[in-house]
């Protein structure tokens, strides 16, 4: 929060880094079983089975880009945690920000963009019930000095480096991250009136687009027009009807 000394922050106090591993997200929740403490901060250089949400897999050059898991601990209410994906999106944002001056877009539910196409992915896995010693593990995957991506994908990612045509020093972007998302992290959980979901909403560009929905085994186009105060996306179809998507895959129909 304002005013927390840079000595008082958790995030990254205890590092467990990687030339390569599978998954850092994987990592941290075996850790959580053997009560490595709350921040615990896990960075590989590569992952080999790295993935996203849904199952897909995250691809990543060697030594070029951003691959950490924070060990979250919260002891509040699962009523705050629904908000982690959009806090944790405006913090990783704040971040890059304050450090590039590169400014990232956000997409429903945890996507950040940077002309169009995808900078930073984001996956939250494990428990969220504080009554069983919740422990999360909040993945994060930042593309900053890949050169080129796949052809499968060239057309929807992007890094920094593409961005601004230099390359960053990731240990520097990584100091700059943490604290950002710890704060936001923070303000979620103790904040009476915590300004997430205004702040995740002033960086995104979605709502009023049209956007092609899949959910389980459907998949149709309607209108994204807003967030409820559980985040989950307000749709509009052609009818007119309204309903919310808590769930599934969404994607913006002008960016594919």
């Amino acid at each position: 929060m304002a005013g927390k000394n840079i000595s008082e922050y958790c995030f990254g106090k205890k590092v467990y880094q990687f030339e390569s591993i599978d998954s850092t997200n994987t990592f941290a929740r075996n850790l959580s079983e053997n009560d490595a403490p709350h921040g615990t901060l896990v960075i590989a250089e590569t992952q080999t089975a790295g993935r996203g949400r849904l199952g897909r897999r995250w691809e990543s050059d060697p030594g070029e880009n951003l691959l950490f898991t924070i060990l979250l601990r919260p002891s509040v209410r699962i009523e705050k945690l629904i908000l982690l994906p959009f806090a944790a999106a405006i913090g990783i944002a704040d971040g890059i920000e304050q450090t590039t001056g590169v400014s990232l877009e956000t997409k429903w539910p945890n996507d950040l963009l940077c002309g169009k196409k995808k900078m930073c992915g984001i996956l939250i896995e494990g428990s969220m019930e504080p009554d069983v010693g919740a422990a999360i593990a909040l993945g994060v995957g930042i593309n900053v000095n890949q050169m080129n991506f796949p052809s499968d994908i060239e057309h929807v990612a992007t890094s920094l480096y593409q961005i601004t045509g230099r390359r960053w020093p990731k240990g520097e972007l990584l100091n700059a991250i943490l604290p950002s998302l710890e704060e936001r992290f923070l303000e979620l959980c103790y904040s009476e009136a915590p300004t997430i979901l205004a702040s995740w909403k002033k960086r995104t560009r979605m709502m009023g687009q049209q956007v092609l929905v899949k959910e389980q085994q459907e998949a149709y186009e309607a209108t994204a027009v807003d967030l409820d105060v559980q985040g989950a996306l307000l749709i509009k179809h052609p009818d007119g009807t309204v309903h919310s998507v808590l769930s599934g895959d969404v994607s913006i129909r002008h960016l594919e």
